[in-house]
């Protein structure tokens, strides 16, 4: 009798329930005689020894199979997965993850500034209209704001041509003021240089013309703006004048603003000198009504800039 014998590639994977159904008599067996051990070995030293030795070999037979059956339930996962074996099926198995994790993002990133343009699209529709209510619930509030503003403007167009006006005013009043020649007040500022040099020329010469051990000179500057000296010429002559008519005045100008005191102390001199402002002056030699007389005066002709050489 003629028997055929068939092999074929593919090995069955060894069923867990053929597993568990052989390990039954073993563990029956086992257990029958760890506890006939167990019951004998408060008697015996040495077989409590063997028991425990027993006790080692039965969870070392317990791994064994353990780790058998691993290594076929290893096996067949290979079989049955097409990218465990295969590593450019495994690249392609992650690069198509990562292109899926891209176009997830991308798609959420949309959808993201898809919410924050309507939020602001919400926020801005939501302001023109409280713009709107504050307008119609604000309507005579907003007309009186107005009219406050047409005023400001108004007034400050009236101050502006009220300006305009007194320049002008101003402009007339120096013409009429000043009907003299622009020669007569240049002849009165070069009368009172010669004075101012000749007193300087003194200073200079003090040590020359006068003998003693010892000098001390205490002096000021000295020197003048030739529009206040001008300007207080014509406010203490009450009006228009000539070069010829105003030599008393200069004289009275000259002594007030320049003091000079010599003092004597045995072989030493004292040489003092003290000046002051034509402004100053003009506050101490003229009355209130020339006083404003002046300073009208000084305004106009400080615009002359053509009419002194100043340094």
């Amino acid at each position: 009798m003629r028997g055929n014998l068939r092999f074929s590639d593919d090995q069955k994977p060894p069923s867990k329930l053929a597993h568990g159904i052989q390990d039954i008599p073993v563990n029956l067996a086992v257990g029958t005689v760890h506890r006939e051990i167990h019951e004998s070995e408060q008697d015996n030293v040495g077989v409590e020894a063997a028991h425990k030795i027993e006790a080692s070999a039965e969870i070392g037979g317990h791994l064994t199979q353990n780790a058998h059956r691993s290594h076929s339930q290893n096996k067949r996962t290979e079989r049955t997965d097409p990218y465990a074996s295969n590593p450019q099926s495994k690249s392609q198995q992650k690069r198509a993850i990562r292109q899926e994790y891209a176009a997830a993002k991308h798609s959420q990133s949309t959808a993201e500034t898809a919410r924050t343009t309507t939020k602001t699209a919400k926020r801005a529709a939501g302001g023109q209209k409280n713009v709107r209510r504050f307008v119609t619930n604000n309507k005579h509030i907003l007309l009186i704001f107005g009219g406050i503003l047409v005023m400001l403007l108004f007034l400050m167009s009236a101050v502006s041509s009220c300006s305009m006006l007194f320049q002008g005013g101003i402009s007339a009043f120096s013409s009429s003021v000043y009907t003299g020649e622009d020669v007569d007040m240049q002849s009165a500022e070069t009368l009172y240089l010669v004075m101012e040099e000749e007193l300087q020329e003194y200073l200079d010469n003090y040590e020359s013309e006068y003998e003693f051990e010892s000098y001390i000179f205490d002096l000021d500057e000295i020197g003048h703006n030739p529009y206040e000296l001008t300007a207080l010429i014509t406010a203490l002559h009450g009006g228009s004048w000539t070069a010829d008519e105003i030599g008393d005045i200069l004289a009275e100008i000259f002594e007030a603003q320049y003091i000079l005191t010599e003092e004597i102390h045995g072989d030493t001199v004292i040489i003092t000198l003290e000046s002051t402002s034509i402004g100053e002056l003009a506050e101490v030699l003229l009355t209130e009504e020339q006083l404003e007389m002046y300073e009208v005066y000084f305004t106009v002709l400080e615009d002359r800039t053509d009419l002194f050489e100043t340094e």
